[in-house]
């Protein structure tokens, strides 16, 4: 299993869609600090 692979982690807690940062706050944190790492926004 690969470190970003979290599969498993969604099915333990019954995670079925995603629940991340909407466009806008991703865009602000990439205005203050450059490119983020794709693990963070992907």
């Amino acid at each position: 299993m690969r470190m970003t692979d979290f599969t498993m982690i969604k099915k333990l807690f019954h995670i079925t869609k995603p629940n991340g940062f909407s466009h806008d706050e991703i865009q602000t944190v990439k205005n203050i600090f450059g490119e983020l790492p794709q693990v963070l926004i992907g």
